[in-house]
C-alpha cells in the first residue's frame, strides 16, 4: 500500500499542538473573549464584537460563525476563544488552498459543532497540509454535506481532533490522494444518522493512542504495520434523515422540511408543469411527513400552472402570493374536509380572479 507518512509524523503533530500532551494554559473566560481572533480570507479580526460581510457573518454573542455562499483560497484560523464554538455551514460553500490547514481551531481550547442549515454544503480543496480540520478538543459535525479531497505528498489527516469526534446525519465523499487516515481522534469517533463504508477502529501503542476509519472487520490493533494496511483515504457517507429547513424534490413538486414532522409545498422541480397533485403525505429518507402548507410565493408567476389538486388534509397555511401569477383559468380541486378553509386561503393569497374550486 502506498501509505505516505508514518504514526511518528502523527504523533509529532498532535504532541507539537498540545492535544495529547495536555499543555493547555487556561485563562478565564473573559481574558479569552477579548483576545480571541478569527483569520479569515487572509484578514484578521477580533472576535469581541459582531461581524457581518456579504458571504460570512461572526454572531459574538452566540459564538457562532456562519458561512452562506462563501469562497476562499485561504484557510480560517480561529484562536484564544473560550466558548463552544459553532460553525453553521448555509448554501454552497468552497474553500480550495495549500495552507497548512484549512480549519484550524487547535489554538481554542474548546468543543466545536459544525451544522448544516438550508441545504448547507461545504466542499475542501486542499494541497499540501497536515490536517484539513485541527481542532483541540470534542468535534461534533452534523446536518451537513461536507465533501473533502485533497492532494500533494504532504497530506496527513482529514480531521484531527483532541476529544472525540461525532458524524450525526452527514453525507458526502472524503477523498485523500496520499493521506493515510480520514479522522483521528484521541477520545473516539461515534457515526449518528449515516451510513459509513468504512469501519471505527482503536489504535493504542507505548507513544500514542487514537481512533481512525479503516476498511475490513478488524476494531483494534496494536501493530503499525497492520492499522497502515487497514486505513483508508477514501470514505463515503449518506444521511439518513431528512434536516428541517432543507428542500427535498418529489416528482413534480419541492418541499421544505418543518418542524414536527410537517412539510411545506415551496416550488416545482419543472417550471413548465402544468397540473400538480399535493399530498397529504410525503416520505423523505424513510420518514414521514405531513403537508401542512403552501409556502410563500411557491408558484409565483408559473403562469402555465392551470390544475391544482389538494389532496391534503392538513393544509393549515397559504403563504402571500403562493399562486399569484398562475394561469388566469386556474382550477383548484381541494380535499372536502378542509375545502372552505383552504379555498379562503387561497383566495387570500393573490390568485386571480378568474380560478375556479372544486371539492375533492
Amino acid at each position: 500500500m502506498n501509505i505516505s507518512i508514518n504514526l511518528k509524523k502523527i504523533t509529532g503533530i498532535l504532541f507539537s499542538a498540545a492535544i495529547i500532551a495536555g499543555g493547555f494554559v487556561f485563562m478565564p473566560k473573559d481574558v479569552y473573549a477579548s483576545s480571541g481572533k478569527i483569520t479569515i480570507d487572509n484578514k484578521r479580526y477580533s472576535l469581541a464584537d459582531d461581524i457581518s460581510k456579504s458571504k460570512w457573518q461572526w454572531d459574538a454573542a452566540d459564538y457562532t460563525l456562519t458561512l452562506d455562499g462563501f469562497s476562499s483560497d485561504d484557510s480560517i484560523t480561529i484562536d484564544n476563544l473560550a466558548h463552544k464554538l459553532n460553525i453553521v455551514i448555509k448554501g454552497d460553500n468552497k474553500i480550495s488552498c495549500a495552507s497548512q490547514y484549512v480549519f484550524d481551531i487547535s489554538e481554542s481550547n474548546v468543543d466545536v459543532v459544525i451544522s448544516g442549515k438550508s441545504n448547507g454544503t461545504l466542499d475542501v480543496n486542499q494541497s499540501s497540509a497536515e490536517a484539513m480540520i485541527k481542532v483541540s478538543k470534542n468535534l461534533t459535525i452534523k446536518n451537513v454535506t461536507m465533501n473533502l479531497y485533497s492532494k500533494g505528498d504532504d497530506n496527513l489527516v482529514g480531521i484531527l481532533a483532541g476529544g472525540k469526534v461525532k458524524l450525526s446525519n452527514v453525507a458526502g465523499g472524503w477523498g485523500f490522494d496520499k493521506a493515510a487516515f480520514t479522522i483521528v481522534a484521541t477520545k473516539g469517533i461515534k457515526i449518528a444518522s449515516s451510513s459509513c463504508n468504512r469501519k471505527i477502529a482503536h489504535y493504542k501503542s507505548s507513544s500514542i493512542e487514537f481512533y481512525t476509519l479503516v476498511k475490513g472487520k478488524q476494531k483494534e490493533f496494536t501493530d503499525e504495520d497492520e492499522l497502515l494496511d487497514a486505513v483508508t483515504s477514501n470514505v463515503t457517507l449518506k444521511q439518513k434523515k431528512a434536516v428541517i429547513g432543507d428542500t427535498y424534490t418529489k416528482g413534480k413538486l419541492k418541499y421544505k422540511v418543518l418542524k414536527e414532522k410537517k412539510v411545506s409545498v415551496c416550488g416545482l422541480s419543472d417550471e413548465t408543469t402544468t397540473n400538480v397533485s399535493i399530498p397529504s403525505i410525503i416520505k423523505v429518507k424513510g420518514t414521514k411527513y405531513k403537508v401542512s402548507k403552501i409556502a410563500k410565493k411557491a408558484f409565483y408567476n408559473n403562469s402555465s400552472l392551470t390544475n391544482v389538486t389538494i389532496k391534503s388534509k392538513y393544509i393549515e397555511d397559504v403563504g402571500k402570493k403562493a399562486f399569484k401569477g398562475t394561469a388566469d383559468n386556474i382550477t383548484f380541486k381541494i380535499n372536502e374536509d378542509v375545502y372552505s378553509a383552504v379555498k379562503k386561503l387561497i383566495k387570500a393569497s393573490g390568485v386571480g380572479s378568474g380560478a375556479t374550486y372544486e371539492k375533492l
